[in-house]
């Protein structure tokens, strides 16, 4: 069965010294891992694991200049 049939979310994960990086993910835990994924070591370690906000893919435009 395909991942898609699960509802998915977006996450917004705050970076030390500031900015946000952008996940998806059934829940927090899912989205992180999928960073781990994407993101070198050095990467996810500036990546603050429990400082995220869920946001609706409608909102994103607001965070665009936030990302890193």
């Amino acid at each position: 069965m395909s991942s898609f049939v699960d509802k998915h979310f977006i996450f917004l994960f705050d970076v030390k010294g500031g900015g946000k990086r952008l996940s998806y993910g059934k829940d927090s835990d899912d989205a992180w891992e999928v960073l781990g994924f994407r993101l070198s070591e050095e990467e996810l370690d500036q990546t603050i694991k429990d400082k995220y906000t869920r946001i609706k893919q409608a909102e994103l435009r607001k965070y665009v200049d936030d990302l890193r």
